[in-house]
């Protein structure tokens, strides 16, 4: 016959599963048999059976007749018949039911033979994307569509009808949504983006399989930072073992039920939110020990300038208020900065330092990214102050500080700070990446963590004694609305 392979499996596992499922004992029966120019598959129960004021409406996508049943009050609504109808158009067929309260059912439904002929009558939709887009009609990806929650929901399979009914449900609920109908095309969106809440991913791809897109999701991101939920046609143990081995945090089998589909999505959404909370909550803490000791050298530094020069002590107390009325903006305490606004504030804390200690210190910068990417506030500022602190001035001749920041690929930037200081040996590197080694190491460890858990990225760390250090690490390329301040 004429048809895609694994839209055909679909259809018959839709079919039959739904005779099972509305069958407690009795005969479940598929044949099958050519008439002329088609193929005509018969799926026969002696399950319920529908009534027939109820058999037209079955094939709607939020009908089941069996909800409405005195024998199953429990049914549910289904969306699995309104998928096989679709797939069985598609293809240039039609299906029909027959059914008899407490005797059965049976679903009927045709497909063109193989052949020249066949091809006539293959609807316009399923010639144009036959054979491996048979059910993408007419849809570009990826597709955009907002909603009232601002975090989106990647969902990422390519059978046009799955799509559909998930849009339709995601919509109802408020939630805003990419859908993507390849695995490269799901892979290359989260590379643009961190900010997915939740994966729906089906295990079947024309250009890869589920697995393989789970595996390399896996290598960024942890189960807890974004939930992968794994949709399958094979409900089969061994897939489902596989899927969890890998990864996934949960699965729906195909064809589903809506309540079911929106019940797993909840939970995961839940866990996703809990996960998110206790991590602010950590970044919160972290970012509020850096506040007060930029603030406490900061102060020190004008302390030191007050008696000799009263001028430019007051110069440098309006450029760390200035510095302070947007590092000290408690409203947007887990939020982003812009690269800009960053930079603005190392800038005002190398005045203050360079008013500090003079021609010792030089600054150089090579900055060639975005000035609207988002940033975690103060994660440059420690680091550039570590350099001087703890590398240039550790001895007399003082020295340089370049700051880069490079746009790697068009989704990452690197960040680099390093020195021609004295350079940090193994051991008090170590020591200055362990919490609760003293105030020395509270910056670069505070720093590593907050990068960690935004991006699961490193803090890299290079040094060598005696001739100076560098300290790089990567964040997404994601620009943002500049924050209050």
């Amino acid at each position: 016959m004429y048809a895609d392979s694994n839209r055909l499996i679909q259809i018959l596992h839709n079919l039959i599963g739904n005779a099972v499922k509305y069958s407690d004992q009795g005969v479940v029966e598929v044949s099958a048999a050519v008439l002329g120019q088609r193929v005509e598959v018969h799926v026969r129960d002696t399950g319920i059976g529908i009534p027939a004021h109820l058999q037209d409406r079955i094939f709607d996508a939020y009908e089941q007749a069996a909800a409405a049943s005195d024998t199953n009050p429990d049914g549910g609504t289904g969306l699995g018949l309104s998928i096989t109808k679709k797939l069985v158009e598609l293809h240039g067929g039609e299906i029909v039911v027959s059914s008899s309260p407490g005797v059965g059912s049976r679903f009927s439904f045709t497909l063109p033979l193989a052949g020249r002929a066949s091809n006539q009558n293959v609807s316009p939709q399923a010639k144009e994307t036959q054979p491996t887009d048979l059910h993408m009609p007419n849809m570009e990806f990826p597709l955009y569509i907002p909603g009232k929650i601002d975090e989106p929901i990647l969902v990422v399979d390519d059978d046009y009808a799955n799509l559909q009914s998930m849009i339709n449900l995601f919509k109802l609920e408020g939630h805003s949504i990419v859908v993507v109908n390849r695995g490269q095309l799901a892979l290359h969106e989260l590379s643009r983006s961190s900010h997915f809440f939740l994966v729906i991913l089906d295990m079947t791809m024309p250009d890869m399989s589920g697995y393989e897109v789970l595996k390399q999701i896996r290598e960024r991101f942890t189960s807890f930072e974004l939930p992968v939920l794994m949709l399958t046609a094979r409900n089969r143990a061994a897939d489902i073992k596989l899927c969890m081995e890998n990864g996934a945090n949960d699965f729906v089998g195909k064809p589903f039920a809506a309540e079911e589909l929106m019940a797993r999505v909840r939970s995961l959404t839940k866990l996703k939110a809990s996960v998110k909370n206790a991590r602010d909550a950590e970044i919160a803490f972290l970012r509020s020990q850096i506040n007060p000791h930029f603030l406490f050298n900061a102060l020190n530094s004008i302390a030191e300038l007050c008696m000799d020069d009263p001028e430019q002590a007051e110069e440098l107390t309006l450029q760390l208020s200035q510095y302070l009325r947007g590092s000290f903006d408690f409203k947007q305490l887990d939020s982003l900065t812009t690269l800009r606004k960053e930079l603005e504030l190392v800038e005002a804390y190398l005045h203050i330092e360079k008013a500090r200690f003079g021609p010792r210190l030089h600054v150089e910068y090579d900055v060639d990214a975005n000035l609207e990417i988002g940033i975690p506030p103060l994660v440059l500022q420690p680091i550039v102050e570590n350099a001087i602190r703890h590398g240039l001035m550790s001895n007399f001749r003082g020295g340089t500080v370049k700051l880069s920041i490079k746009k790697a690929t068009e989704s990452w930037v690197n960040f680099t700070v390093e020195d021609d200081g004295s350079g940090i040996g193994d051991q008090k590197l170590q020591a200055l990446l362990t919490p609760g080694a003293g105030t020395k190491g509270v910056g670069l460890w505070n720093i590593s963590q907050r990068i960690k858990l935004l991006y699961g990225t490193n803090l890299i760390i290079e040094s060598v004694e005696g001739t100076g250090t560098k300290v790089s690490f990567s964040i997404p390329a994601e620009p943002i609305k500049p924050t209050g301040g």
